[in-house]
């Protein structure tokens, strides 16, 4: 069974995104911060990393620079309301998996997906 880390400050769409991850088989924690985040990434083994994109903290960005300062390379997808192809190449830049709707859930099943068979 995949076990994902899904990172969420807000109560906006963590439901909806929760029960797609459940509807997967997919195990998941929520956290609520970059700091947690990167504290949860060093003690537990997880294969997927879903983050909306602001967070109050550091934000997704932060977040996957300091991944990858740790040798941590687990997929990132990254969580928008608004969503364009010049924030999805920044978020690939810097070696997140994808940028996402964050209320179009069918397109990030389809990311989840990927990541599934890419693993």
């Amino acid at each position: 069974m995949m076990k994902a880390l899904y990172l969420s400050d807000t109560d906006a769409r963590r439901a909806a995104i929760s029960r797609l991850l459940e509807q997967k088989d997919i195990a998941f924690e929520r956290v609520d911060n970059v700091t947690t985040a990167l504290r949860t990434l060093m003690t537990s083994r997880f294969e997927l990393i879903i983050s909306e994109l602001r967070l109050k903290d550091l934000d997704a960005y932060d977040l996957i620079k300091l991944m990858r300062k740790f040798n941590l390379n687990q997929p990132v997808i990254v969580l928008d309301d608004e969503t364009n192809d010049l924030e999805r190449a920044l978020v690939q830049n810097e070696g997140g998996f994808d940028l996402v709707n964050s209320k179009d859930l069918e397109n990030l099943s389809t990311a989840i997906e990927e990541v599934l068979i890419l693993a």
